[in-house]
């Protein structure tokens, strides 16, 4: 899916699930990775995780993220992207790699956008059931314009889309 507004301005995704349903002890994270031209990471400053809640220019921020709320979302102000950004890949992950996308009750992600309203939603528990890590969606640059593509490319773990990234690990 591709949605291609006149402007993405300031995207939110967020995650969610059911606390009270779901096992203690498991939780599920976001993150985003800003890629220039060859489809890395620009540098390591470039990957917001939970170790990692901002961006130099605080173009990307991640909010929440602790294990206590079944809450999460992250912040993307294309407006606040370096220059050299070509596309954004969005990420949720099990924390740890400790179970999979099916054991958290009513998990969801979505994403919107401030000047165009909702992107997507996707059901994590009922979409990707046996799954632990994902590139949920991509903002691309395209003739001048961010894109939004929601595309659920599975991975081993958080781990594995940064190596594919160029992060150093």
């Amino acid at each position: 899916m591709t949605t291609t507004p006149d402007r993405l301005a300031v995207i939110t995704v967020a995650i969610e699930w059911d606390g009270a349903r779901t096992p203690a002890g498991i939780d599920l994270d976001l993150a985003a990775l800003v890629l220039g031209d060859d489809g890395t990471v620009l540098s390591d400053d470039y990957f917001a995780f939970f170790n990692q809640h901002d961006t130099p220019e605080k173009a990307v921020r991640l909010v929440g993220g602790n294990a206590h709320d079944p809450r999460e979302s992250l912040t993307i102000d294309t407006l606040l992207l370096p220059p050299k950004a070509r596309e954004v890949a969005i990420v949720v992950t099990v924390y740890d790699n400790a179970d999979v996308f099916g054991r958290f009750e009513a998990a969801t992600i979505s994403a919107a956008d401030s000047s165009c309203g909702a992107l997507a939603e996707y059901s994590l528990s009922a979409g990707q059931p046996d799954v632990r890590a994902l590139v949920y969606a991509r903002l691309v640059l395209e003739d001048g314009k961010w894109r939004f593509r929601a595309t659920a490319e599975r991975h081993a773990s958080l781990l594995s889309i940064a190596s594919a990234f160029g992060v150093n690990t």
